[in-house]
């Protein structure tokens, strides 16, 4: 039995972001180290384009279509056994820290994350951009102090959680960090985020993933 089970999810994380699948821009040593003893998945395949609906499929294990949480509506609690319920019936204490921000845009649509999670919500971490941007200035511009007080808020809420237990802690970063302007101009801090993960956690049992990628036109699709 793996001790503590950290998953990290980065909204709209493309693999072109990471340099283990090609980007020559960013340098992300965590996540290349993790890749060099672990498992890079090439052919991952998201089981729906929206956050809800995705997390709703890969803690339930059905898609969509079965579990009736399909569209945008609020619905009620997810009766069936989920991967929270199964973990902590394994003796894990869970865990889920998220943005405030994903009550109002997914939690509602998915509800799915167990009966017992404690739940860390009070913090908010992303940035509005793109179709997310509904009010505020037509360029945005770095903040690096607003940067430095939204991560070292996520890493003090964090460090509330007892590590001497076994833990599954899953920790949905958002599409952009506050302080930074644009999809994908934050992989620096997801790597320092997996930094950080490792240090508190251990290597064994980190697992970084997506929800669902970017629609910018690829294949076709907007």
């Amino acid at each position: 039995m793996i001790n503590n089970i950290v998953l990290i999810s980065k909204d709209i994380l493309m693999p072109q972001y990471l340099p283990i699948y090609g980007n020559s821009y960013w340098k992300t040593p965590n996540i290349d180290e993790l890749a060099a003893k672990g498992t890079v998945f090439k052919r991952h395949y998201t089981a729906a384009p929206s956050t809800a609906m995705a997390f709703t499929a890969m803690f339930t294990g059905n898609y969509p279509h079965e579990t009736g949480y399909a569209t945008y509506r609020e619905v009620q609690e997810y009766n069936g056994e989920t991967l929270f319920d199964r973990l902590y019936e394994r003796g894990y204490q869970c865990h889920l820290v998220w943005s405030r921000n994903y009550i109002k845009m997914a939690e509602k649509y998915s509800k799915c994350y167990g009966k017992h999670t404690v739940r860390h919500e009070s913090i908010i971490l992303n940035q509005s951009v793109g179709a997310h941007l509904a009010k505020g200035p037509a360029e945005l511009t770095r903040n690096d102090s607003l940067l430095e007080e939204t991560y070292a808020k996520l890493i003090t809420e964090i460090d509330t959680i007892d590590r001497s237990k076994p833990t599954f802690l899953w920790v949905h970063l958002p599409h952009v960090f506050l302080g930074r302007v644009s999809y994908g101009d934050d992989i620096d801090i997801l790597d320092r985020f997996v930094g950080d993960m490792r240090k508190r956690f251990g290597d064994d049992g980190i697992f970084i993933t997506a929800d669902h990628g970017n629609m910018n036109g690829e294949k076709g699709k907007t």
